[in-house]
């Protein structure tokens, strides 16, 4: 299965998901990771945009959608 393939079967999942993280972010919940390191802890901000935890989570490759997509696009423009 291709990236494009696998980006639009979750699309309706990717939903859900994002309209949890607009949840979180109107009550001002922020995703962290936890870090400890023997006696210190430590919670970070995660970095990372919505659309990069999305590919990570359903496991699409960013790099290589765009490619598909800038091939669709140019195949579509011939």
């Amino acid at each position: 299965m291709n990236e494009l393939e696998k980006h639009s079967k979750t699309f309706k999942q990717r939903v859900v998901v994002e309209e949890f993280l607009d949840w979180l972010e109107k009550e001002k919940i922020q995703l962290g990771s936890y870090f400890k390191d023997q006696d210190f802890v430590s919670l970070s901000p995660i970095l990372q945009n919505r659309q990069e935890l999305l590919d990570q989570y359903f496991g699409v490759d960013p790099v290589q959608l765009d490619k598909e997509r800038r091939a669709l696009l140019k195949e579509a423009g011939k």
